[in-house]
């Protein structure tokens, strides 16, 4: 039998907010309306393929949650909609919000939903690979209907994190010693799994991920176990790294593809050579041959480049209702939500679950600066340097400070932006 021993940590992407909605009956014309207001913009904006896709699957659910807070005049003022970009100005004109402002809002509206689940088997799970990916879900659930969009997409998102930091090489060692997370009804027969791939549970409610999922909209976890022979006292190690997420529609491949970004970053700074290489006997000697290889991650870059990917290389850049990250991040500076470079660098994940926000657009922004500016390379070895002192780290390879890095950074902003003060 092959036990897990030990993981090492999860990793909280988003928090909760139970504010809960009522599901108004939406009618037919104003249902009509959408429909053509949303193929009229996939036309004017020439969106085709996965562009044209997560436009109808995420612009479909966006207005089922605003027929619940805005009035009949105004959905049919946002049904004029000519472009994506209009259609977001006129959200955030009827609103007073963006639709990042009013996000979690719309996940707690988009949960209530899911308090039923007729139709959907809790009792049995379904399984799914890509290259990367081991997908599992439940009969009749919205991850079944999404399932190759899901597959597609995750894929992306892997790619892209892999490749802007240069890692491809490092994350083909470690998944040569990745072991797959099964669900404990479906487990296989003993012995070693030398090719693995990273299991992702998409849970349709909260109840049924209740040991993972009970204040959090998904996590990941990173670890380690020890896959033996049958009868043999001893066996080798393998790395774990379980995605689980609560899956309500498209909305909810933001937070996969962040926790995508995290399994990625894990194992391209993972060496599995220690824990590879001799028989291992319990949970000290796997415990001993995991920190062998493990280095800790700044916290930084790890969040950084993971929304680096959402913002730049998938999720977001796929929906043009949300305007450009560099004028969000602009005007993020004229108010009291935006946090100075030095504080950025220095604080980690606690604080960026409290500025989420401002934190992700920023950390996001000045990634990309600096891989457009600098290229990956640069990026690559801050990103494997030591992580004692990453603003140290930075001023050795890049050749100049933080406090020159954000005036650099404000600058190129300005020149994106189209944001004004």
């Amino acid at each position: 039998m092959i036990k897990k021993l030990w993981t090492l940590m999860g990793i909280y992407a988003c928090i909760c907010v139970f504010a809960l909605a009522a599901l108004l009956p939406a009618q037919p014309a104003a249902v009509d309306a959408v429909q053509a207001m949303i193929e009229r913009v996939i036309i004017q904006d020439k969106l085709s393929g996965d562009r044209a896709i997560y436009f109808r699957a995420l612009t479909s659910q966006l207005f089922e949650y605003l027929r619940t807070v805005i009035d009949g005049a105004s959905l049919k003022t946002l049904c004029l909609a000519g472009t994506g970009a209009e259609l977001g100005r006129l959200v955030e004109k009827q609103l007073g919000q963006s639709v990042l402002d009013f996000g979690q809002k719309m996940f707690a509206f988009f949960e209530a939903r899911t308090v039923e689940t007729k139709g959907v088997d809790l009792k049995t799970w379904r399984t799914a690979d890509s290259d990367h990916f081991a997908f599992y879900y439940r009969p009749g659930s919205a991850a079944e209907r999404d399932l190759d969009f899901i597959r597609r997409s995750s894929e992306e998102a892997f790619l892209a994190m892999v490749s802007c930091l240069g890692l491809e090489a490092e994350t083909q060692k470690t998944f040569r010693v990745l072991k797959t997370d099964a669900p404990q009804e479906q487990s296989g027969p003993e012995g070693l799994s030398p090719q693995g791939r990273i299991a992702v549970f998409l849970f349709p409610v909260r109840a049924d991920g209740a040991k993972t999922l009970k204040f959090t909209m998904g996590n990941m976890s990173f670890g380690a176990t020890i896959a033996k022979e049958p009868g043999a006292e001893k066996g080798v190690g393998r790395l774990t790294a379980r995605i689980n997420v609560l899956y309500l529609n498209a909305f909810s491949l933001a937070v996969l593809h962040h926790e995508i970004g995290h399994a990625a970053l894990f194992l391209g700074h993972y060496d599995p050579t220690v824990l590879a290489a001799g028989p291992l006997g319990g949970e000290a000697d796997l415990k001993k041959a995991f920190f062998a290889g493990y280095k800790p991650l700044p916290p930084f870059l790890h969040e950084g480049v993971g929304d680096y990917v959402i913002y730049f290389q998938t999720f977001y850049k796929y929906w043009p209702l949300l305007p450009p990250p560099a004028s969000l991040s602009l005007s993020l500076r004229t108010t009291k939500d935006f946090i100075p470079l030095e504080t950025l660098l220095r604080e980690g994940a606690r604080f960026r679950a409290q500025r989420h926000k401002a934190y992700s657009l920023e950390a996001a922004t000045v990634i990309d600066y600096l891989l457009r500016a600098f290229g990956r390379e640069k990026l690559r070895a801050w990103f494997l340097a030591p992580a004692a002192d990453s603003r140290e780290a930075f001023k050795k390879i890049y050749g100049f400070g933080v406090k020159e890095l954000e005036e650099k950074w404000t600058v190129d902003l300005k020149a994106k932006s189209d944001f004004r003060p």
